[in-house]
């Protein structure tokens, strides 16, 4: 009995994604970070038969993106008839969009997460992304932009080849090359200030800034910023412009 009402809804859903197919209807362009499987840049009846195949064949269709429109916790095909519904609907059947503001990602996973790392959104509780964090030595020394990314986002903590400014100071340095007074260290571990809001603010969250590819003599332009709460940003450019990288 219990299949044969998963086989009728299935049947319903695809008559109505045929009918919808053939429609102009778009959801508004906000959401489509979190909605659009397809990657065609909108949320539309195209992506609720992505998710419905994404239900039915996981490995064929996959998702790293939200895939629980309804907000119960679970994938399965009634969030690709509330996606469509959404589309039809959108007053009916909201989504949410899940404010940069309202989310929180595991900075340092315990290993009863078997290395898994979550975005989840605060207002909703919906995960966002999940991945498995790649092994990375908490021993190894690192100086590139993924490497120290990834290192900083499982381990919550800077690699040991790093130093701050005033560890730097206490063994004569000033300025220039590091090298000369600490050979193979880089600056970072200090507080970034974010004068020009160019990150995200909220009560209680500190940022932090390290170098980034330092192979000794003058510094460069780039540098990773990292939140105590785990965000983690990379800029090219001595912070003029930064990237999300978690």
């Amino acid at each position: 009995m219990k299949t044969r009402r998963i086989i009728k809804r299935i049947s319903l859903l695809l008559a109505a994604l045929l009918i919808c197919a053939l429609l102009p209807f778009q959801a508004r362009a906000a959401l489509a970070d979190w909605y659009d499987y397809t990657g065609d840049g909108a949320v539309d009846s195209s992506d609720a038969i992505y998710l419905l195949r994404h239900v039915l064949f996981p490995a064929d269709f996959p998702l790293e993106i939200n895939a629980d429109p309804d907000g119960d916790g679970a994938v399965d095909s009634s969030d690709a008839i509330y996606l469509l519904r959404h589309v039809l609907f959108p007053a009916d059947f909201p989504l949410c969009d899940h404010d940069e503001s309202m989310r929180i990602t595991d900075s340092a996973p315990d290993p009863d997460h078997d290395g898994v790392w979550h975005t989840e959104c605060m207002e909703c509780g919906a995960v966002l992304r999940t991945g498995t964090i790649e092994r990375i030595a908490e021993n190894g020394e690192y100086t590139s932009k993924d490497d120290v990314a990834l290192y900083l986002h499982v381990y919550g903590k800077l690699p040991g080849n790093f130093i701050t400014k005033a560890q730097a100071k206490a063994l004569g340095w000033k300025s220039g090359d590091l090298w000369k007074y600490a050979p193979g260290k880089s600056l970072g571990g200090d507080v970034f200030e974010n004068r020009e809001g160019l990150l995200p603010d909220k009560e209680g969250r500190v940022w932090y800034e390290c170098d980034i590819d330092y192979q000794g003599g003058a510094r460069n332009s780039k540098r990773i910023v990292w939140s105590n709460d785990g965000l983690i940003y990379y800029s090219s450019d001595h912070y003029a412009s930064f990237t999300q990288l978690y």
